[in-house]
């Protein structure tokens, strides 16, 4: 059969239409260049451990003709990081994550979309390995800063209790607690241990620990000593003392705690298990309890005892960790 002029004419113009329609489909296809999406497919950022919740880590650096969408795909640490879907900025969620000692990098996934493409980026962000102590301190911040290493600095008995809430692996050792009776020690130097009868182990710290904190119980104490001394032994309870850091800083309480934080715990860490004492100072005293227990101990400053104290227990302290988290 023979076609028209006009009937070809026709058949022409519909397969324009159709060739155009392609055309300006492409427009919008992924096809296109310029609606791709421009981002590394591996974004690596450094970043401050111990931050703020909220505080900005960065931005996806992405780009698009088309406007573009960010979500978070996947975290190993749920609610760790948020990105600002429209800007593509990362802030802190829980910054408990933020914790160098315990992960060291934070990593996701993020997705990008642009209303025609969708690609992921995997995301990881070291973080900086920064003196834990120096972030709990308030009040006595800048002491801490301003000391040597070796020097015990003086705390409140509020920063004493956020060390050993914030940092990990905290330790107790020594006794301290809440008492009916407490007697006075007698003013001369004495060195002392606490042997607990009833779990014997209250004053045992683990291989490797490191002691970062101390208190005891002053009733009395004059403000210029300096033969106040936290010492440990790696052996027993009873021998082996050495001391920890240089002497105690001058201090003044009446029965109170007096806290104390070391720069730069590293020097004397334990062996096999862990004991620690205290060697208070002559002219002062200190708070003991009366309770179960033996307190071991010997005139002067000793590394040995050979004196005993039944019922009485010296109200002393330490906090020590095994995973070092300062400069």
């Amino acid at each position: 059969m023979k076609l028209s002029k006009t009937t070809n004419l026709k058949q022409a113009m519909l397969v324009f239409s159709i060739i155009v329609m392609i055309s300006c489909g492409n427009d919008d296809d992924t096809s296109n260049p310029n609606n791709s999406i421009n981002v590394q497919d591996f974004i690596s950022m450094t970043f401050d451990e111990n931050p703020e919740t909220g505080q900005s880590i960065g931005t996806i650096n992405a780009t698009s003709n088309l406007p573009l969408a960010f979500s978070i795909l996947e975290q190993a640490f749920t609610n760790a990081i948020v990105v600002n879907p429209n800007t593509g900025e990362l802030t802190v969620g829980d910054a408990s994550f933020f914790d160098f000692e315990t992960n060291p990098a934070i990593q996701s996934v993020i997705e990008i979309n642009n209303g025609v493409e969708t690609i992921s980026v995997d995301l990881r962000i070291d973080l900086n390995n920064r003196d834990d102590i120096a972030f709990v301190l308030t009040n006595s911040q800048q002491n801490y800063m301003d000391a040597q290493a070796g020097d015990w600095i003086e705390i409140t008995a509020d920063e004493y209790e956020r060390l050993n809430q914030v940092l990990i692996d905290v330790l107790k050792a020594g006794f301290f607690e809440d008492v009916t009776t407490i007697n006075p020690s007698s003013n001369g130097v004495f060195t002392m241990a606490n042997l607990d009868e009833s779990t014997r182990n209250m004053n045992i710290m683990p291989n490797n620990s490191l002691v970062f904190a101390f208190r005891y119980y002053a009733v009395d104490n004059q403000l210029n000593s300096d033969r106040h001394r936290v010492k440990q032994s790696s052996l027993a309870n009873s021998i082996g003392f050495e001391n920890i850091g240089n002497p105690l800083p001058p201090h003044q309480r009446e029965n109170g705690a007096a806290c104390f934080v070391l720069k730069g715990s590293e020097a004397l860490i334990t062996s096999e298990q862990g004991f620690l004492g205290f060697q208070k100072s002559s002219g002062s005293t200190m708070g003991i309890a009366i309770t179960s227990g033996v307190m071991l101990f010997a005139q002067g400053e000793a590394s040995e005892f050979n004196m005993e104290s039944n019922g009485n227990l010296a109200l002393y302290e330490g906090l020590s960790t095994t995973i070092k988290q300062w400069d």
